[in-house]
């Protein structure tokens, strides 16, 4: 390849997932396919400011200055966090050819819902 030549960018499928998002059905087959609780597959963490070591603050306008928080989830759970957004788009796809897929083939981003208050005492809350 010449200098001249470039390697075309490779396309990530971006999925936005969130409480808000997700029906009852939705987080009851997350369950099923995880095996965990959902409060136990999909922990929600705050982020920390490096430079303040306090919670970092949403960006969002919408979040109205609330605190940021991501999620932390085992790979059965980003699994089943693509699968069930793929599905969406085509109900066909199984659980089987998403393990298949790569990681580097998706942009996972989290949100949570700037209407949902922060939990004073969330029962998995860790800093990340």
């Amino acid at each position: 390849m010449s200098e001249e030549e470039t390697t075309p960018e490779k396309v990530r499928k971006k999925i936005s997932f969130g409480e808000a998002d997700m029906t009852l059905g939705d987080m009851e087959e997350f369950e099923e396919i995880t095996g965990k609780s959902f409060s136990e597959a999909m922990r929600r963490v705050k982020v920390i400011d490096p430079e303040t070591g306090t919670q970092a603050i949403d960006p969002d306008p919408e979040a109205k200055g609330k605190g940021l928080w991501s999620y932390q989830m085992s790979m059965k759970g980003i699994g089943a966090v693509i699968y069930m957004a793929l599905k969406k788009e085509d109900p066909s796809i199984t659980m089987d050819q998403v393990r298949k897929m790569h990681l580097d083939d998706f942009e996972l981003e989290s949100k949570s819902d700037p209407t949902v208050a922060e939990p004073s005492e969330p029962m998995s809350e860790t800093s990340a």
